[in-house]
């Protein structure tokens, strides 16, 4: 696997190479990965990890910023980004570019969140999950969120609520995700949740 970083935002490729080779979420993630491009990814200098993939072409660009690795769940992160990818390459999860692109700007960060979110639960169940060191959070309408996996799922929840997905809704479904992993989430079955909750007053939490 060719390691392209022109701004030298990741010293040690063994790491990177590390997490790609022995990846849980696809048998043989390194086999369909030749060249990754590491990228500068900031906002307002604070790091935005993040990631880009060309799956016909084997080519993946990962975002870091100057001192994402200096977070203590640096390899943790770089576990969840390429979730992204190995899910992506997975036929029976049946990521569509095409139905990305008929979704509002909101449904397209509703079901980031809850990609994101399946991500972390599938980790967490072979032992890899790290929240790392974080500042709690503070939400005008729910109060401050812990630095905790509880405050973590509120957040996941109040990310919903903003996108007009109720937040009893969207925090019962988190903490059922948590719990109880989705290996059997599609992309389309996400998009449905989110379309199907958006609006909403109430009413089951229903797993996509």
């Amino acid at each position: 696997m060719q390691i392209i970083d022109p701004n030298m935002l990741l010293p040690d490729k063994q790491v990177l190479q590390d997490v790609v080779q022995k990846h849980p979420l696809h048998s043989n993630l390194a086999g369909h990965v030749e060249t990754v491009e590491v990228f500068l990814s900031e906002r307002f200098e604070i790091p935005h990890e993040c990631i880009e993939t060309e799956a016909a072409d084997h080519k993946v660009r990962l975002g870091l910023g100057r001192s994402s690795i200096n977070k203590t769940n640096f390899r943790y992160i770089l576990y969840h980004e390429f979730g992204h990818v190995a899910d992506r390459l997975r036929p029976e999860f049946k990521y569509s570019e095409q139905l990305k692109a008929s979704l509002s700007d909101s449904e397209k960060m509703a079901v980031m969140e809850l990609w994101n979110l399946s991500i972390d639960a599938r980790l967490n169940m072979v032992g890899l999950f790290d929240l790392g060191i974080l500042r709690d959070c503070y939400s005008k309408k729910h109060g401050w969120l812990p630095s905790t996996v509880q405050g973590k799922l509120q957040g996941h929840a109040v990310m919903l609520e903003n996108q007009g997905i109720p937040y009893d809704t969207a925090m019962k479904l988190a903490e059922d995700c948590w719990s109880n992993p989705p290996h059997t989430w599609t992309y389309e079955q996400m998009i449905a949740w989110v379309k199907k909750n958006t609006g909403e007053q109430g009413g089951a939490a229903n797993r996509p």
